[in-house]
């Protein structure tokens, strides 16, 4: 009787799997003292591991892509989260808001219709962008001014569908994956054109009845979007042969932010029945907000929050998440409530701290936004705030030890090559709320660029915030670090004439939790130390009051430095932590 030794069916490396038939092989009395390394043996083995390797593959891949963790495919992402009822996010319009003065002898109304054409150019290109109303004034003097006129990137595109009632679940794809969702407009004919209703979205099913106007909104395939009617029960279902039209608006995304200068394309002097003489407009915000459509990274984890949060705004995790799904261009937000700020207790306050995609504060018009989205949605009705974030910036100083004679690579390599592993680090790990950094992570990462080269590195830390204070005006500076510190030290600047920084240190002496205003002359030697706040160590926190006659280094502000007591370095509710890596790395490649 043969000895049946099982194949290991559990390995996916093909030359494991060869190996692993070559035992069963050996062992069967038949073919007792055949050399399976011979040509014709080795050939027949090569071509079975090769066809299970890849059927192995396959089958693997496959089973991965059925599932949220797992799927690689934005396809199989979108799929995954049909059943939690997720639509991914679009690609965002940058919108603008404009002052429009007209001036139309003659004309006492005057209408800027929906879909007006203006345009504007960035260092990107020129873009086109459209009103999504449509306005009006009435004037006795023929001039005309609109304020706050939203503008949005994009120009309206229309997809048409027929009803056809004899396909079951029939689904209408949007063809174009450039859509703004937000701009869907859907209008339905029925009756030969005699009956023309406007169907709206619907986000809930709440108070959807039969007759319900309303469409569905579905991720699809290829970066698209679908749309679907209602059965009769959740919603009206439209008559066989209507006429679906679907408008909406196709974007770059945020290409065409940053633009503050527009003229208009069409004639509205025409379009009101009479001509324009002159026309000026002036941005009250420039364009911001444009976003890219949702990452697979993003959907895997906002979609099952999503279905936690139901469109309702309870928890810390439900106003993150709806704020994220719905406005792209936000980075991050941090939520909290108003009695964890450091230096007042706003009980009944929810503070909502934002970062954009480009790494700034958010815009007024999408702080606004997200307030006006957020008002029906909360169930309790607290007060809610939104509060620009603050940068905790981080200077990096490493010395790095290589040991030149394994590596053909020069010094100059070496710093770059730090300096961009420290910048992914930052990237990748940083810029974030509620995200520390973790010093042994990145003394890593140093490492990393070499491992057999580099045998150690030495990094310490230094912890600067950005002060912005008026020129010649007592000013209160309020800050914390959020960490414990060691010393206090600031960016020259000049005080009646003096070269002047803040201290906590006298020369000669400890630090005593005291800050003072040193000024010194030409010669380097201090003429005055004035006391002008404290610290407190343990904390980071500080408090002085300064006046300044004006700045060295930059036009702005100063920075304040805090030498951290620890290596790791924790964020404030609203602190976001970024290693500066364009005025803060310093590295050091020495030879061991």
């Amino acid at each position: 009787m043969s000895n049946t030794t099982p194949i290991d069916f559990t390995v996916l490396d093909p030359d494991t799997y060869k190996q692993s038939l070559i035992d069963y092989l050996q062992t069967q009395p038949q073919y007792s003292g055949y050399n399976f390394e011979g040509a014709n043996w080795s050939v027949l083995l090569d071509v079975l591991k090769r066809n299970t390797y890849l059927y192995a593959f396959y089958n693997n891949m496959l089973f991965n892509e059925r599932w949220l963790k797992s799927a690689q495919l934005r396809d199989s992402i979108i799929a995954s989260v049909y059943p939690l009822n997720y639509i991914p996010t679009s690609m965002a319009s940058s919108e603008a808001l404009i002052n429009v003065n007209i001036n139309a002898p003659g004309m006492t109304s005057f209408i800027i219709p929906f879909g007006t054409r203006f345009n504007g150019v960035n260092s990107n290109g020129s873009y086109v962008f459209t009103t999504f109303d449509t306005i009006s004034q009435t004037s006795s003097s023929g001039v005309f001014n609109f304020s706050n006129v939203a503008i949005y990137e994009g120009s309206f595109t229309t997809d048409i569908f027929n009803i056809d009632n004899s396909i079951e679940n029939q689904i209408f794809v949007l063809s174009n994956p450039g859509i703004d969702t937000s701009s869907i407009s859907v209008q339905v004919t029925e009756n030969n054109g005699s009956n023309t209703n406007i169907f709206t979205q619907a986000t809930t099913i709440y108070n959807i009845s039969n007759t319900s106007l309303v469409y569905y909104l579905e991720g699809a395939s290829n970066n698209q979007y679908q749309i679907l009617f209602g059965d009769g029960v959740l919603g009206y279902s439209p008559q066989n042969g209507a006429i679906v039209n679907a408008t909406y608006r196709v974007t770059v995304g945020p290409d065409a932010d940053g633009i503050s200068n527009f003229g208009i394309l069409d004639n509205l002097g025409t379009f009101n029945g009479g001509s324009i003489n002159n026309y000026s407009i002036t941005s009250t915000n420039p364009s911001s907000g444009g976003g890219l459509i949702e990452s697979i990274e993003s959907i895997r984890f906002n979609a099952p929050r999503s279905i936690q949060a139901q469109e309702r705004a309870v928890t810390e995790t439900d106003y993150r998440t709806l704020i994220l799904k719905n406005f792209t261009s936000v980075k991050d937000v941090n939520v909290y409530g108003g009695g964890v700020t450091a230096n007042a207790v706003l009980y009944g306050t929810i503070l909502i701290a934002g970062v954009s995609k480009n790494g700034g504060p958010l815009t007024q018009v999408t702080k606004n936004n997200i307030l006006n989205y957020l008002a029906p949605l909360k169930s309790i009705n607290p007060f809610t705030n939104m509060v620009d974030p603050t940068f905790l910036y981080v200077d990096v100083t490493s010395n790095v030890h290589v040991d030149f004679s394994l590596t053909a690579q020069t010094v100059l390599w070496y710093k770059q090559q730090v300096s961009n592993a420290i910048a992914t680090y930052s990237n990748n790990n940083l810029e974030v709320f509620n995200t520390p950094l973790k010093y042994s992570k990145l003394c890593e990462a140093i490492d990393n660029v070499d491992p057999i080269a580099i045998e150690d590195n030495e990094t310490t830390l230094v912890l600067k915030k950005a002060v912005y204070i008026p020129l010649n005006t007592n000013t209160n500076i309020n800050l914390s670090f959020g960490n414990p510190i060691n010393s206090i030290i600031s960016d020259y600047f000049i005080v009646n004439g003096s070269t002047s920084y803040i201290s906590d240190t006298l020369p000669g002496y400890t630090s005593s939790g005291q800050l003072y205003l040193i000024q010194f002359n030409s010669s380097n030697t201090i003429i005055t130390t004035t006391p002008i706040g404290s610290v407190n160590y343990s904390n980071g926190n500080i408090m002085a009051t300064l006046s300044i006659s004006n700045y060295i280094s930059n036009n702005s502000g100063i920075y304040i430095y805090g030498v951290p007591f620890n290596q790791n370095i924790y964020p404030l509710s609203t602190d976001i932590i970024e290693i500066d890596c364009i005025n803060g790395l310093s590295i050091n490649i020495s030879n061991n």
